[in-house]
């Protein structure tokens, strides 16, 4: 009759607490016994997703949860059925904490959005009775009156294409008031002209790419930033990083 591995025993392979006889052992009965193989497949997955649900986010409240279901269950022999039990408990005490978490923080659109910022107002204005149209959409953007500002630096940019301040500060208005395919056209104008908004308005269009669902271009651009060590390079780096973390490859992040 094949040896019977309790679940507590299972963990001590799998946390790599047995001694070398005792591995060797346990591994040439994994080569001949099916069911046990099958046990320690299960269990491992359960390891697997704990890792994986809990990873820089609820980490110690996952993995506490999961080690206590093992300490109350060492007396236990059914295993298989343990090991469900808290895979499932370690699950069910993090998904609603973890879901809202990672859908907060890990959806594309809401990582563009998390990481839009104005662009500072370079240029001091005259006050609300300058007549330049340019300066009146400097106002309006100083508010986030991004409506009345796109009215202003359209008419700028309209009159004078090779107005770059206007043009970028519009592309800026257009994304902050979601409308990313026209933020789209001003920030690849500024960047075809190598203006000084070279490198912030590839900032910009890297979230633009984000929000139009291009999230191969966005971190083709992101990658440009932080390879040409641009101010914005810090930023592009932590945005990168979390466009490729592994929570974005569960099921419900896109």
């Amino acid at each position: 009759m094949a040896q019977e591995y309790s679940f507590e025993e299972i963990e001590r392979y799998l946390d790599g607490d047995m001694d070398t006889a005792e591995t060797e052992h346990f591994e040439k009965l994994l080569s001949v016994d099916s069911n046990l193989a099958r046990r320690v497949k299960e269990q491992k997955n359960a390891h697997d997703m704990v890792e994986l649900y809990a990873r820089d986010v609820v980490k110690d409240r996952v993995k506490s949860i999961y080690d206590n279901t093992k300490k109350r269950q060492t007396k236990s022999s059914n295993g298989f059925s343990i090991m469900k039990i808290a895979a499932s408990i370690a699950l069910v005490a993090s998904i609603g904490i973890l879901y809202s978490y990672i859908v907060v923080n890990y959806n594309t659109q809401n990582l563009a959005g998390n990481a839009f910022e104005p662009y500072p107002n370079r240029f001091r204005t005259m006050g609300e009775n300058e007549q330049s149209a340019f300066n009146r959409g400097l106002i309006a953007y100083d508010r986030q009156n991004y409506p009345e500002a796109i009215i202003q630096f359209s008419s700028v940019a309209s009159e004078d294409e090779k107005h770059l301040d206007a043009r970028f500060y519009l592309g800026v208005a257009y994304l902050g008031s979601k409308q990313y395919e026209k933020a789209l056209s001003s920030f690849q104008l500024v960047i075809a002209e190598n203006s000084l908004y070279e490198s912030a308005a590839k900032w910009y269009l890297s979230l633009v790419y984000l929000h139009l669902g291009r999230e191969e271009d966005a971190k083709n651009m992101l990658q440009d930033i932080i390879d040409r060590s641009d101010v914005k390079s810090q930023a592009a780096k932590e945005l990168l990083d979390d466009l490729n973390s592994n929570l974005r490859r569960l099921p419900f992040v896109r």
